[in-house]
């Protein structure tokens, strides 16, 4: 658990705090899974405490996830144009089915507030998409972890 926790915060000091990192110290130790378990969801107040802390962009990532449900692969890949009036038009990347994805009135505020840099609504602080898989990070350290591997899109139907 300790080392999945110290690459989990690597990787976010270096894609969110854009912190010249080396290499990250747990790449290449196995990981040692006694059970699966399911995430414990974080408590209100703790969730209260990051926003405060947060960046807008980074904020306003973790509120569309709290508020959508949607995976990590479907959150970065979600574009302007799959909004629809009220809802999100999403093509599950784990199943391949299309859902339609409620928004509520705040949602709806606060998509209006933020600004479209790109095609996908969540983009790094370059204004570049983030992938599922954190290559942006691993590319932008020009493979000091591992190689950059983009993996083609899929596309409901296929």
């Amino acid at each position: 658990m300790a080392i999945g926790l110290i690459s989990v915060l690597w990787d976010f000091a270096d894609e969110q705090l854009a912190l010249d990192l080396d290499a990250d110290p747990t790449f290449g130790i196995k990981r040692v899974h006694v059970t699966h378990r399911e995430h414990e969801p974080w408590p209100q107040d703790l969730i209260d405490r990051f926003m405060a802390e947060a960046s807008p962009r980074l904020g306003f990532a973790v509120r569309l996830a709290l508020e959508t449900g949607l995976r990590r692969s479907d959150l970065v890949k979600l574009k302007w144009k799959d909004l629809k009036g009220d809802h999100f038009e999403v093509c599950q990347q784990k199943t391949g089915e299309p859902v339609l994805v409620g928004c509520t009135e705040e949602l709806l505020a606060a998509l209006k507030t933020m600004p479209r840099l790109g095609d996908t609504i969540i983009v790094s602080e370059r204004g570049e998409p983030i992938t599922p898989d954190g290559d942006q990070a691993q590319a932008s350290r020009n493979g000091r972890n591992r190689p950059f591997n983009p993996r083609p899109s899929q596309e409901c139907g296929q």
